[in-house]
């Protein structure tokens, strides 16, 4: 790939890694606090969502460094979309 195209892509990546996991964090907060027992559901989501940002991470820093800083840029600012969308759906995230 070109310099271009590893730049959107690590970017895309980084923002999908976050997407999937704050969004599925959001999600397993919710569903497995109802659940009959939350310690699997909050284990095996941890599994499954760091697990996939890891490979998203492994697969951009194949490209450098530089890649890999996108990346990261993309999973932090998938965090912020995601934390926005939250407080605007009216989800108090402090609600007890």
């Amino acid at each position: 790939m070109n310099g271009l195209e590893t730049e959107w892509g690590a970017l895309l990546i980084g923002l999908l890694s976050g997407a999937i996991f704050f969004g599925g964090l959001w999600w397993t907060v919710r569903a497995g606090t109802a659940a009959r027992n939350p310690a699997v559901w909050f284990a095996l989501s941890l599994l499954v969502r760091a697990s996939l940002a890891i490979v998203g991470f492994y697969y951009a820093a194949a490209d450098g460094w530089q890649a890999l800083l996108l990346c990261t840029g993309g999973f932090l600012t998938a965090r912020a979309a995601i934390f926005r969308l939250i407080r605007i759906a009216g989800v108090n995230p402090h609600a007890a």
